[in-house]
């Protein structure tokens, strides 16, 4: 299959994500990173990455569950939270590849329990944190669209914190 047919997928998700962040939302947010999640399944299908596929299937259906939460105003329940831990927990050992494959599932382990909160305060600045694991991974798959994302996205999360969080405290505090 041709480089660029692999890649398309990872094209078509980083610019959706980068305007996720930008949202102020939760429902419309998680809407777009499920589209984007499952291209990047795809992605790293194509691309013979079974724990980064498996890490952005759980991630997108996590997304449609904490959506139908937030949509029908439903408290989320621990359990659920515990459910897609101990999921992402039994896939990362059954597609383990090296020890790199650590790194997709702690970002998975940690934006799981992001997106269970509300605030999106604490879902942009801890989406942060998980961004960053995700570059070494994709570095060291050779999945260079997915690289190129994770650096967009975490410009545009920076962004979003900036224009949500940091400059809105300075215009409330004066």
């Amino acid at each position: 299959m041709s480089f660029w047919i692999k890649q398309l997928p990872g094209i078509i998700a980083i610019i959706l994500m980068v305007f996720a962040y930008h949202i102020k939302k939760k429902e419309k947010l998680l809407t777009l990173t499920f589209i984007s999640k499952i291209l990047w399944v795809i992605q790293y299908l194509l691309s013979g990455f079974a724990t980064g596929a498996a890490m952005n299937l759980i991630s997108a259906f996590r997304d449609v569950v904490y959506y139908t939460y937030a949509k029908k105003e439903i408290k989320k329940s621990i359990y659920t939270l515990i459910l897609f831990q101990i999921i992402a927990m039994f896939s990362m050992i059954y597609t383990w590849k090296n020890i790199w494959s650590i790194l997709p599932y702690i970002s998975t382990m940690v934006g799981t329990w992001l997106f269970w909160q509300d605030n999106m305060r604490i879902i942009r600045k801890g989406c942060l944190l998980t961004l960053l694991l995700w570059p070494i991974y994709n570095f060291v798959s050779g999945v260079y669209v997915a690289l190129i994302s994770d650096f967009m996205c975490i410009t545009s999360v920076s962004t979003a914190i900036w224009r949500y969080d940091i400059r809105k405290e300075k215009e409330q505090s004066i």
